[in-house]
């Protein structure tokens, strides 16, 4: 009995490892920002008060307007401080944000075709 509750617990415990594992988090003292596993802010929280800005609806750290059309991030790559959103047409725009104690701060560090680039768009929801 103790064996047939165990293995779906087993489960459940993997799977919640698997998507904790997918989302990366930066804080500071009063603030935590945290994306999903596909860049999607999932998380803008006022620590001290405990209350989370992000909307409902998907939006990502950036977006991109290219020969008038608004692209959508078709991927996104996370390592350390740095962030890649990868665009239609092997667009790529990379990021750093950086911990300042009390505000992260936010570096546009490459745009891989600033040619094909009309503007970046902060917080850009699909």
């Amino acid at each position: 009995m103790i064996r047939s509750k165990a293995i779906p617990l087993f489960l459940a415990l993997i799977s919640l490892s698997i998507v904790l594992q997918a989302q990366i988090t930066f804080s500071t003292t009063s603030f935590r920002m945290s994306l999903d596993e596909k860049g999607a802010v999932v998380e803008l929280a006022d620590i001290r008060n405990d209350v989370n800005y992000a909307t409902a609806e998907t939006s990502f750290l950036v977006g991109v307007k290219s020969y008038g059309s608004i692209l959508d991030p078709v991927g996104f790559k996370a390592e350390g401080e740095h962030v890649s959103y990868l665009f239609p047409g092997e667009l790529r725009v990379d990021l750093k944000v950086l911990n300042k104690g009390d505000y992260l701060r936010l570096e546009v560090v490459a745009v891989s075709d600033e040619k094909r680039t009309d503007s970046l768009r902060l917080f850009s929801n699909v």
